[in-house]
């Protein structure tokens, strides 16, 4: 963990919740005052970049973007034609449907009425199967 204690009055950090700050206060070298542009009181953090009151580092000298596959939960690997229960968060009712795969939102895609990759008359992916919200395997 990398930690501020060679901060300077002036200097510019970043916070990962509210963004770019300049510290405006040291506090007997244990705690740095940051004001953010949007925020109208200081923010107290210790000199290892914790907001007081916090237990994670959320301040850093620099900004780093997570990569969008960090919000994602990874889908599990399942075979083509898999039997699933599927419905939709404003729904229900479930379907029985046969899965395709899951769409780059990590919804799970099925064949369309009940049809399997073999007996699907539609031959574009895009019109073979939907996305739900919901899915569960059937056992």
């Amino acid at each position: 963990m990398k930690d501020f204690s060679n901060a300077k009055v002036g200097d510019t950090v970043w916070d990962f919740i509210y963004g770019y700050g300049e510290v405006v206060i040291i506090c007997d070298e244990m705690y740095i005052g940051v004001k953010f542009k949007n925020i109208l009181i200081i923010m107290t953090y210790s000199i290892y970049g914790i907001l007081e009151g916090c237990r994670t580092q959320t301040l850093f000298w620099n900004e780093f973007k997570a990569p969008k596959e960090a919000f994602i939960k990874q889908p599990p690997k399942l075979e083509i034609d898999t039997k699933v229960l599927v419905w939709d968060s404003n729904s229900v009712l479930k379907h029985k449907r046969y899965f395709s795969h899951f769409d780059e939102n990590g919804k799970c895609c099925t064949f369309v009425n009940g049809s399997t990759s073999w007996s699907s008359i539609y031959k574009k992916i895009d019109t073979e199967v939907w996305a739900w919200d919901n899915y569960e395997l059937v056992e």
